[in-house]
């Protein structure tokens, strides 16, 4: 994924755990990238539980159909 949007495979791991421990922001563009590589809702990406990333999930499917 990391290549997907434009992050080197040599920092991507250092990169990716400095944003998941919050120690720097994730810039919005790079987490839309991440949103569509993966195929989820912007909004997934700052969703604060399983439960809610769920609900959002599925609420995005009912607005698809």
């Amino acid at each position: 994924m990391e290549v997907l949007i434009g992050i080197e495979e040599s920092s991507s791991r250092a990169r990716i755990s400095r944003y998941e421990l919050r120690t720097h922001e994730l810039p919005v563009k790079t987490a839309r990238l991440i949103a569509e590589t993966l195929g989820v809702p912007l909004a997934y990406l700052y969703c604060e539980d399983d439960q809610c990333a769920r609900l959002l999930l599925a609420l995005e499917g009912v607005s698809k159909s």
